[in-house]
């Protein structure tokens, strides 16, 4: 409760489990070795900071609500995972692309007026996407349907294209 910050660090995995939900402010990862593991899905307020280590969202959830966001995730430390998903929900009202909303490697402009949209997250590769795709999807809910999206910007690591040609990915 209230605006602390969590910080684990040390060198085995770490984990996140119990019968009560956990609500952070700020979650730091910097682990010299080892991932930080969810058992239950969990909730940051404000920012979840990738120092060094992954998590290992283990099939849970990571909801980042209206105001929390990931940052500096990178390929060296970032969150891992085939099934569960980074949640967020963001007001595009006349966004620009060079927003990245949440820290989700989503980017959107937009002059129309989208109100709250849920913003969803994945770490799979998506069938029926001829040859295959990134390992990393994004499904968006916006409360106003039918408006247009001037722009997408989407940013993944090196290790998601999963031995695909940057230059042959397209949007489907």
């Amino acid at each position: 409760n209230g605006n602390n910050t969590v910080v684990l660090n040390g060198n085995g995995t770490q984990e996140i489990s119990g019968d009560s939900s956990f609500h952070f402010y700020q979650l730091v990862i910097d682990k010299n070795a080892g991932d930080l593991t969810l058992y239950q899905s969990i909730d940051v307020i404000n920012d979840l900071v990738f120092n060094a280590g992954n998590l290992d969202l283990n099939n849970y959830d990571l909801n980042l609500g209206i105001t929390g966001s990931l940052i500096n995730e990178s390929s060296g430390s970032k969150i891992l995972n085939t099934f569960g998903l980074v949640k967020a929900t963001r007001l595009f009202s006349g966004t620009s692309i060079s927003n990245d909303q949440a820290g989700l490697g989503f980017y959107i402009q937009t002059s129309n007026n989208f109100s709250f949209t849920d913003i969803k997250r994945g770490h799979t590769e998506q069938t029926g996407a001829g040859d295959g795709s990134v390992k990393r999807y994004w499904d968006l809910s916006p409360s106003n349907t039918g408006l247009s999206v001037d722009a997408i910007k989407l940013h993944y690591f090196h290790d998601d294209l999963d031995g695909i040609p940057q230059n042959e990915l397209s949007f489907w």
